[in-house]
């Protein structure tokens, strides 16, 4: 093979640039001899001398840069979660009218997980104020027609068939005259009961200083420890007032004219009894009507006794004695001893027997002469 001196030239520089590359990486010092190749390990470390050359990582390394999101929705349950009680609004309650009373509750399990509503109204005198505690006490007390009355929702199947029904008293006239049901799948809403007070559910003017009816509400869930409650203070009551007379007719008999002091003999007792029922302190009062007649004559009340031609008086007390009556006229005024009863406390009320006597003037002879006696029950 031919080899030109340029192809030489190249030769001796491609073979020179390697030798100048390894003597980057090894440098001889000193210079091995040619005995140098019979040497042990250890001698030849002794001979040979390695230099560093360029760094080098044996292990080499990589950087990942990770770009992207993902998200992941997180959820907890508190255990338990509250009934509330977010409002409560009573319509006027006027004894044997129906009122209703509305109880606005939330419950973040729907309203289907309610199960107790109770209701305690306690007539509370001169605002005393008592705490919620102490109406819950007196809600397990004696039953007090007057005083207390207690209702209770439960929960029925369906929801929608729930009630109140009346707790306490057992006795008397306070009633449930209907109950209305929010929709159990719903968060939030209404439950009503219209109530009837008795006859007796003592009077009050309600507001600030004056008596007044409290409203206690207590509510429970599925969670024995989930219940709340909520209260309205100083709720009127209005008054209430009926009488009634047995019997409805009375008779003096056959009188002689020109006499005085004539009683009633029928009845025999020689009164007739006014029962009375009021839910507040209250009068009696009696008036008769200023003119009584056979149908043919007209015979004129007197007011005050001595009654003259066509012409009579009546008397009237809270028994058969006529000592201490007093005349009636056409006025109503309070029969004596009648000014202040108090209220009732019990629905069968107060019975007043009331003896009447009559005055009989100057008068010819006649059949049977009618008139009216009344007795009013007055609360001022």
């Amino acid at each position: 093979m031919l080899y030109t001196e340029k192809t030489l030239i190249s030769l001796v520089a491609i073979i020179a640039g390697l030798l100048g590359m390894l003597a980057v990486f090894v440098a001889l010092s000193p210079a091995p001899t040619a005995s140098a190749w019979n040497l042990t390990s250890d001698q030849v470390a002794n001979q040979w001398v390695l230099s560093p050359g360029p760094d080098y990582d044996p292990i080499p390394s990589v950087t990942l840069a990770v770009t992207g999101s993902g998200e992941v929705t997180a959820n907890f349950g508190v255990a338990g979660d509250a009934t509330t009680i977010t409002a409560l609004a009573l319509a006027a309650m006027t004894s044997q009218v129906s009122s209703a009373l509305t109880i606005s509750v939330q419950d973040s399990d729907t309203l289907d997980d309610t199960q107790t509503i109770r209701v305690i109204l306690l007539f509370d005198p001169s605002d005393a104020e008592p705490s919620e505690a102490a109406i819950t006490t007196a809600a397990t007390g004696s039953e007090a027609v007057d005083t207390l009355a207690v209702f209770t929702w439960t929960k029925g199947s369906p929801f929608s068939s729930s009630t109140f029904q009346l707790t306490s008293p057992s006795t008397g006239s306070w009633s449930v005259d209907g109950t209305i049901n929010p929709l159990g799948s719903a968060l939030s809403g209404d439950f009503t009961l219209n109530l009837i007070p008795s006859p007796i559910a003592a009077f009050a003017a309600g507001g600030a200083g004056q008596d007044g009816w409290d409203v206690l509400v207590e509510v429970t869930d599925s969670t024995s420890t989930d219940t709340d409650s909520s209260s309205l203070r100083d709720q009127a009551m209005g008054a209430f007032a009926q009488i009634s007379v047995n019997p409805a007719t009375v008779s003096f008999g056959t009188l002689t004219a020109n006499t005085s002091n004539n009683p009633v003999t029928t009845p025999g007792s020689g009164t007739f009894d006014a029962t009375s029922v009021s839910n507040q302190t209250h009068a009696l009062t009696i008036q008769a009507s200023s003119s009584w007649s056979d149908g043919f004559t007209t015979l004129t009340l007197d007011p005050d006794g001595g009654p003259g031609v066509d012409a009579i008086s009546l008397q009237a007390d809270d028994d058969a004695t006529v000592a201490d009556a007093q005349f009636v006229t056409a006025t109503a005024a309070d029969l004596t001893g009648h000014s202040t009863d108090g209220r009732d406390t019990t629905e069968a009320g107060t019975v007043t027997p009331i003896g009447l006597f009559l005055d009989l003037g100057t008068i010819g002879a006649g059949s049977d002469f009618e008139g009216t006696f009344t007795v009013i029950v007055d609360g001022g």
